[in-house]
Formats: structure tokens, sequence, C-alpha cells
């Protein structure tokens, strides 16, 4: 017999009508894990496998390196031995990782690790080799830069090389392959003309453009075996790219915290998960960042919702590190709020909604302040939780306990109150 939990109700009067707000509303919800790699301040996230496990590269003052993140949010370097640059850039659903590797000759090469092993594959002659993606029935592809300058697809059967490229296009990359061998990419019909995506299925013997209507261009970037296709768009008229995911027949933008910058979706496991990179706030500082989206994570989950502030959006909430007791390194991010405002986090044991300044209250009394934590000029706010802290108001944070956060700012510019709030976060902290 499954057991069925018990769903908490919380309600709150505004003027006549009665809202109620459920746990169950912000259950379930995607999770969104942002990581750097220690000493780097660029990181990209550029393949995922059926276990979870994210590779990708960071770079630092000391080069380029490829890394493999586990499981459990671990991460360690993994360069081809004696390589100036290792880059990882796609990864199979079994966990075989390709990359192009820069050694001795200083000419990037072909390679994939797979079981803790390096191997080499054997490039075209005259030409310069990118490994994009990979399937487990030995099948690799990317893209080469032969002696015209141009980019021509390569695909890879059983180590054998072929220029493999779009019917009559200028340019062409491939970028990923699915365990049917269906081939996605990404090609140029002339020399000015923006990239559009594609899709063969080499049994059908068909190509098929992918396009998000409405935006001026699209490159895909990763697929599973299910048709989920993730990559960026380009809106019409310039601004930054973004990451998009393309799942039952549906575009969308991916929800993600803090983005100054261009992101990337790279790569799509089977089961859902998402992994990319963008550049962003992260724990007090700009960064480029890996993350990886999880749209049936038990994370921490955001409830409540917050009205649009003078920096011109809504106040979000977010948090890094974990909810270990032990580990004690959970971080309370929240923004965009007006730059340079005083503010600070709260938390309590219980939800409400109640209008607060010119927001909503999410978390009920009785508060205690985590401290001070005015806004950047980003208009981002961080700050370290301490679980450990005597909370003589609220009583021990507990392994097990589940507790509420929230942003509060000054926020003068915007008229009304002068103060406003984020949304709010639950947390369910673990030993």
């Amino acid at each position: 017999m499954t057991a069925i939990a018990p769903t908490r109700h919380f309600s709150a009067r505004i003027g006549s009508a009665l809202i109620v707000l459920s746990s169950a509303a912000f259950a379930q919800q995607p999770t969104l894990e942002r990581f750097v790699f220690s000493g780097s301040d660029i990181t990209y996230a550029r393949g995922i496998d059926a276990q979870g496990r994210v590779v990708g590269s960071h770079s630092s003052t000391g080069g380029k390196h490829g890394y493999l993140r586990d499981a459990n949010g671990a991460m360690t370097t993994v360069d081809w031995p004696g390589a100036s640059i290792t880059s990882f850039e796609g990864m199979s659903e079994g966990g075989v990782a390709v990359a192009y590797v820069v050694g001795g000759a200083g000419i990037p090469g072909p390679a994939e690790y797979t079981n803790g092993g390096w191997s080499a594959l054997q490039a075209l002659p005259f030409s310069t080799s990118f490994l994009q993606g990979a399937n487990d029935a030995g099948v690799r592809v990317g893209y080469l830069v032969g002696t015209d300058a141009s980019h021509h697809g390569l695909l890879y059967v059983n180590d054998t090389p072929l220029v493999f490229d779009f019917p009559g296009a200028h340019a062409t990359e491939l970028a990923d392959v699915d365990a049917q061998g269906r081939i996605l990419g990404n090609y140029r019909p002339d020399d000015v003309s923006p990239w559009r995506g594609f899709l063969h299925d080499p049994l059908a013997g068909t190509w098929r453009d992918i396009e998000r209507p409405g935006f001026a261009e699209m490159r895909v970037r990763g697929m599973n075996d299910l048709g989920d296709i993730v990559g960026e768009v380009l809106p019409m008229g310039g601004g930054q790219r973004r990451a998009a995911l393309f799942s039952d027949g549906q575009w969308s933008d991916l929800e993600l915290f803090g983005v100054l910058g261009e992101s990337r979706a790279a790569d799509v496991a089977n089961d859902g998960r998402i992994c990319g990179d963008y550049y962003g706030r992260f724990r007090g500082a700009d960064a480029v960042l890996g993350f990886l989206l999880d749209p049936n994570g038990d994370g921490p989950a955001t409830f409540c919702d917050s009205t649009v502030n003078s920096s011109g959006s809504a106040a979000q909430i977010h948090f890094a590190g974990s909810t270990s007791i032990a580990a004690n390194d959970l971080e309370l991010e929240a923004g965009p709020a007006p730059a340079n405002t005083p503010g600070v986090f709260f938390y309590g044991s219980s939800t409400t909604l109640t209008p607060f300044g010119d927001g909503f209250l999410c978390v009920g009394t009785p508060h205690q302040r985590v401290g001070p934590a005015p806004t950047d000029p980003s208009g981002f706010a961080w700050r370290p939780f301490d679980a450990n802290e005597p909370h003589a108001a609220l009583g021990p944070v507990t392994a097990g306990s589940t507790w509420y956060f929230q942003y509060w700012f000054r926020d003068p510019a915007a008229g009304g109150a002068g103060f406003n709030t984020s949304r709010a976060l639950e947390v369910e902290f673990t030993p």
C-alpha cells in the first residue's frame, strides 16, 4: 500500500477573496542546481548521462581543463595526459564522453573518455576536428574545419570518420546523435544567413528543419531518445541568446536564476534532466556557471508570488550549496531588485499570504532574520545561512525540519510603500 502524506494548507484573506496555499502547489517543482569548479571563473556544462553525471570544461589562468561531476555533485578534473586543453562537449546516456584536446602539436584532435580511460579518434587529413555528441552504438558526431575554412559535419561510424553535410549547405555542424541513429545538427544555407537546426533520420532518409517561430536564430545542441531537444535561441532584433527546450511539441525557455548574459542548454538525458551554462550571478560574484535542471526534482522549492519592483522585474529567491546540516553550506540568493539597496533574508516555520509593502509576506510569524544582505550593483543579494547558529525565537534547525525563507528589500523608487519582497523558498533540511 502506498502511503499518502498529509497536505498542509495555508490561507490568507486579501480583500474579499480567501486565498488558500497548499504545500502540494510547490512540491515536485523543477530543481535547479548551479555550480562552478573551485578556483575557476568559467565553468561549461556540456553533456549528461543516465546517472546524472555531467561533463564539461573549466577555465582559469591555468588553462582549460575537462571535468566530471558525479551524481552527488563532486567535481574532478579529467584531462588528456599532457594536453594543454581538454574540453568535453557531449556525453551519451551510457557515459561515453567526447572531447577535443590540444596536445603538443597545438592542433585540436577528437578524443573520447569511457570508464576512466582515454582513446583518440582518427582525424581526417588537413582538417581540425571537434566532437560534439555520441550514442552507445559507436556513433560519434561533430564538425571539422577544412582547408576551405568552412565548417563541415563530421560523422564517425565504427571509428571511421566521414564528412557528412546537410544537403546543399554552406556550413554544417553535427551536434548529437540518439540511440536510433538520428542526427541533430545546425547548418547555414549561405554565408550570410543565420544558423538553422535540423534533424536527420537515416532510416527514413529525411531531413527536417528545426526552427522556433519568432526568433532570429535557433542553435540546437543536444537531444535524448524520446525526442526532446535543447539549445539556445536569439531574439529578433538582437539581445542575449537564451536556453530553450523543445518537448511534447512545444518550445519553452528554461527558468534559470540570476542570468546576466547568454545562456545555453547543452544536453538532455532520457529522464528529462538538462545541463548547460550561462553568464550570471553566483555566490555574490559574476561567473560563467554550469547548471543542472531536474524537472522532477525534490530539492528546495519556490512558492508564493512576487511583484515587479523598480528594477523592472519581480525578485526571485534561490539557493546554493546543500540542505545538509552536517555540511552547513546553504547559501541564500535573491534578485533582481534595485541595485545597492538595503535588504535582509528572514525565515520561519510556517507560511502565509498577506499583502506586505508593495508585495506579499509569504513566511508566517514568528520570523528570524538571517542578517543584512544589501543588493550589489547587479541587483542581487547573497548571504550564507548558518544552521548551527542559535535561534531562540524559533528553536533549532534540525535534520528533517522544514523552514521557509524570503527576502525583504527597500524600494523607494517604486513609490507605494517603499519596500518589497521576493518569492519564498521551502527548505527541508537533511542530515
